[in-house]
C-alpha cells in the first residue's frame, strides 16, 4: 500500500506541472503510477515501429521541467516517463528505449487494491478544494470507470493540445545509467558487437543490461550485442 501523504503530494506535483490537465489525465498518471503500461506486451517488433514512427513526428519544443529531468519525468513508484525528444539527441538507440519500456510493461504487476487506494487518495485531495475537480465530477468518473473494469485511459484533448505528450513509461533504474547505454549504444553503430571491461560497476548493472542487450563474457571482458 502506497503512502497517502506522500501520493497526496505527487498527485498535488502533476497538476503543478501539467495545469491544463483534465481528470482523465490525473487518472491516468494514477494508472501509471500502478500498473506503468497496463498490458503485456507480447509483439516487441510492432511496438518498436510505432515508437520510430512516433519519433519521426516529434516536434522539438520541450518544457523547462523536462529539460531539467533529462527527459525522465518520475511519476513515483520506481517509475518514470521517458520523454521522447531529449533522445532525438542522444546516441541512444529506438530499439534501446522499446526494451526499457517493454521490460517495465511485462514486468510491472500492480493491483486493482492499490488502484483504488490511490484513487480514493485523489478523492480525499479533491475533498480539500486543491485541485480542480469536483467531488460530484470525481464520483460520476469513477462510478463509471469501474463499471468498463478499470481500462487504461487515454491523454484528453486539452492536454495534448497544451503538452503534446510523447513518452514510454520504463523503470527510474534505466535513468540512471544513461552515459552507460549511449555509450554502448554508440559504439553499435558500427559494430555488431561491443566488448566492455568486466569491472565493479559493470557487474552490478549486469542484469539490467540483459533486459535490453545480449550479454556473455569471456576472460575480462563482457561482449554486449543488440537482443535479437
Amino acid at each position: 500500500m502506497c503512502n497517502g501523504e506522500r501520493f497526496e503530494e505527487l498527485l498535488l506535483k502533476q497538476y503543478a506541472l501539467y495545469p491544463k490537465m483534465q481528470l482523465s489525465d490525473m487518472v491516468k498518471f494514477i494508472y501509471q503510477n500502478e500498473f506503468a503500461g497496463g498490458h503485456f506486451i507480447r509483439d516487441e517488433e510492432s511496438s518498436l515501429e510505432r515508437l520510430k514512427e512516433e519519433c519521426l513526428s516529434l516536434g522539438h519544443s520541450l518544457d523547462s521541467y523536462v529539460q531539467r529531468t533529462f527527459g525522465f519525468e518520475r511519476i513515483g513508484n520506481g517509475l518514470c516517463r521517458l520523454h521522447l525528444v531529449p533522445f532525438a539527441d542522444l546516441p541512444i538507440s529506438p530499439v534501446t528505449i522499446n526494451r526499457f519500456f517493454i521490460h517495465t510493461a511485462n514486468s510491472v504487476q500492480g493491483t486493482v487494491l492499490n488502484f483504488e487506494a490511490k484513487l480514493n487518495i485523489l478523492r480525499r485531495v479533491c475533498q480539500k478544494h486543491v485541485l480542480p475537480f469536483s467531488l460530484v465530477e470525481l464520483d460520476r468518473y469513477l462510478h463509471d470507470y469501474k463499471k468498463c473494469g478499470y481500462p487504461s485511459v487515454s491523454h484528453s484533448l486539452s492536454f495534448k493540445r497544451a503538452y503534446s505528450p510523447a513518452y514510454r513509461v520504463v523503470y527510474c533504474t534505466y535513468s540512471e545509467h544513461l552515459e552507460l547505454f549511449s555509450q554502448i549504444d554508440e559504439a553499435l553503430k558500427t559494430k555488431e558487437t561491443v566488448s566492455l571491461p568486466v569491472t565493479e560497476y559493470l557487474i552490478s548493472v549486469i542484469d539490467l543490461l540483459r533486459t535490453v542487450y545480449r550479454c556473455h563474457f569471456q576472460e575480462n571482458k563482457c561482449f554486449i550485442s543488440v537482443l535479437r
